[in-house]
């Protein structure tokens, strides 16, 4: 359908649900364990040229972490982020470059693109 749903009757809820986390995974992607153990966050690794501007909220990584990210002309311009627990992430952009990003509980931290 249009709108990425499946209708085949009565319902067809895999597809449904995996048209969610299709779209999650183009905006967010987490990978467990990075080299030193922690926890890779990719942002906005597959946007679509069709979504030039936007934004999400509520967005979870492994490693028990909240993400709120804000893009226009098809590029990211910040990410907000909340761990549930101190950690040290590894935070790629969309130039590929890691950077380390230390967060504390509860408290949320802006990673800036420059």
């Amino acid at each position: 359908m249009p709108n990425l749903f499946d209708d085949c009757p009565p319902f067809e809820i895999d597809g449904n649900l995996g048209g969610c986390a299709a779209i999650a995974e183009m905006l967010l992607q987490s990978h467990a364990p990075a080299p030193d153990g922690g926890t890779i966050i990719d942002l906005l690794p597959a946007l679509a040229p069709a979504w030039a501007n936007g934004e999400v909220r509520g967005l979870r990584a492994r490693g028990a972490v909240s993400v709120d990210l804000r893009w226009a002309d098809g590029k990211l311009v910040e990410a907000w982020l909340t761990a549930d627990a101190d950690g040290t992430f590894a935070v790629r952009g969309q130039n590929g470059d890691l950077r380390k990003l230390k967060l504390r509980g509860g408290v949320r931290t802006c990673f800036k693109i420059d």
